[in-house]
Formats: structure tokens, sequence, C-alpha cells
């Protein structure tokens, strides 16, 4: 059996052979390669600006900061909040009783959804858009529960449990965010 070993290419300007098949044996492509992803102390080399805060909370790819957010202000939390339930929506004359039959479902809905799509993502395919809808609804629906809790929860901050209140208005930022993310994944689909 004969083997046959590929010459190693030189780079021309450092004198050191360029790592065996690798796209950088390309000059142009090195020199590209080189001004994305080595920094340099030159001032002429031209600065990237960062993304702005808004362009990076609704980018295609979540951070890890971002999944850790969602995943505390959109499951976690309100599922302690429906547990531990002060008078917003369980008792008889609470706060936002009138609305626990349109609230509690829909929250349901919204953490499930929120599970699914940071679990799955936009492998969901046709699920995308209901989820997008979903997620629309109940961002809209958590920002005015969020506004009436404001107040009470202001109050509440004496107590330690006054700081809960501040989970709807933080969970429709999330569900915000989630639903661009999956009406973008779903227009990539259509």
């Amino acid at each position: 059996m004969i083997c046959v070993v590929p010459e190693i290419p030189v780079d021309t300007e450092t004198e050191e052979p360029a790592y065996p098949e690798s796209i950088l044996n390309d000059p142009q492509t090195r020199e590209h390669f080189r001004s994305v992803y080595i920094s340099t102390d030159d001032e002429s080399a031209e600065d990237v600006p960062k993304p702005g805060f808004w362009r990076q909370q609704f980018n295609a790819t979540p951070t890890s900061g971002q999944e850790c957010f969602d995943w505390t202000f959109s499951v976690v939390l309100p599922v302690i909040c429906f547990a531990l339930d002060p008078g917003v929506f369980r008792p008889e004359h609470a706060v936002l009783a009138r609305f626990a039959p349109v609230a509690i479902p829909l929250s349901y809905a919204a953490v499930m959804g929120t599970m699914l799509w940071l679990l799955m993502g936009k492998r969901l395919g046709w699920l995308n858009p209901w989820l997008s809808g979903t997620f629309a609804v109940s961002a809209v629906a958590s920002l005015v529960i969020g506004l009436v809790l404001f107040p009470f929860s202001f109050i509440g901050m004496i107590v330690i449990i006054g700081f809960l209140g501040y989970t709807p208005l933080l969970m429709s930022f999330s569900l915000f965010r989630n639903a661009v993310r999956a009406y973008r994944a779903a227009g990539a689909r259509v």
C-alpha cells in the first residue's frame, strides 16, 4: 500500500506551515480571517461596532444569559407566582379574580410554549407560527397584569414577596422577544 503525504503549504509571510487542508491556505481567506478574528493594536484596523441592546435582544440566536432569563422569568417564577398567589387571582375578592378564567389558561399556555420553544427552538416547524401568536398575546396580557400589579408590588417590596409582583412585567419582555424569534423562524420555513 502506497501512502501519499500531501505537501504542507508554507505561509510566505511568517514562514510557518499552514494547517493541512485548511481554508486558510488561500491568502485572501487568511487575510479576511485575520481581520475578523485576530485583534490587532493597529490604529488603522476597522472597529466593528457591537450590536446595540435591542438588536442583540432580538437576534435569531439567543445568548446563554437570555436563555437563563427566559427560563427564570417565563417558566420558573410564573409557576411560583401561581403557587404562592397572595391575592391576585385566587381568592374571590382578589385584585384580578374576574380575569382568572382567561389569565390562568393563557399563562399556562405561555409557560408550556416557552418550555417547548426553549428546548426545541426552530425545529418545531409548523408549530412556530402558533407559538409566535401565543407568545404575543400572552406578552400583552402579561404586560397589562404587570402594570395593574405594579403599585401593589411596589408597596409589597417591604415584604419580600412583593418582588414577585414584577414577574409579569419581565415575563412580558421575555415572551415578546420569543414571539419575534418564533415569528422569524416561522417565516424562514415558509
